[in-house]
């Protein structure tokens, strides 16, 4: 890594036949401030799984927003504000919450974060996309070393009913 931060888009667009099957800006952004003063004996961490594009409405779903640290440093996750849109300006704008829903509360339905694990439970009660904010704070004998923070959108969707195989 050179610089300060890491910036990852992902867009996918299909040839929509109906509004149903179409999705597009979908997009990952993670962003850890580089400490200088640490940089040469710390490494921060870092998250291990990407996140889901889809989520099925009515359906639970445990995703895993783990991350490693190569040094052992003890890690909390929790809630954060999103960014607004990756720019030149660092630290970045964060997002303004819509009416109804803030940094506690990302998205209509139920989402719990584990502070231990990363365990990130949702399950979604309206169709729409959804922006959600994580961080993970590194500690080392009770002192906070570094943040590093992750932003994605995904889409909660209506899924098909499982069929019974005949």
């Amino acid at each position: 890594l050179v610089g300060d931060s890491i910036q990852i888009f992902v867009r996918i667009k299909n040839n929509a036949t109906s509004e149903y099957h179409r999705f597009d800006n979908v997009k990952v952004v993670e962003y850890s401030p580089l400490d200088t003063v640490l940089a040469w004996c710390n490494n921060s961490p870092s998250f291990d799984q990407f996140p889901p594009v889809f989520i099925c409405m009515g359906d639970s779903q445990t995703v895993s927003q783990s991350a490693t640290d190569l040094d052992g440093d003890s890690l909390v996750y929790s809630f954060a504000t999103p960014y607004d849109d990756f720019s030149a300006t660092l630290p970045p704008p964060l997002i303004i919450w819509e009416t109804g829903f803030s940094e506690t509360d990302q998205m209509d339905g139920t989402v719990t974060l584990d502070p231990q694990t990363g365990d990130l439970f949702i399950e979604p009660s309206t169709e729409m996309q959804y922006l959600v904010g994580i961080s993970v704070k590194e500690y080392r004998n009770g002192f906070l070393l570094s943040e590093n923070r992750r932003d994605f959108q995904f889409n909660a969707v209506t899924c098909p009913a499982d069929q019974v195989p005949s």
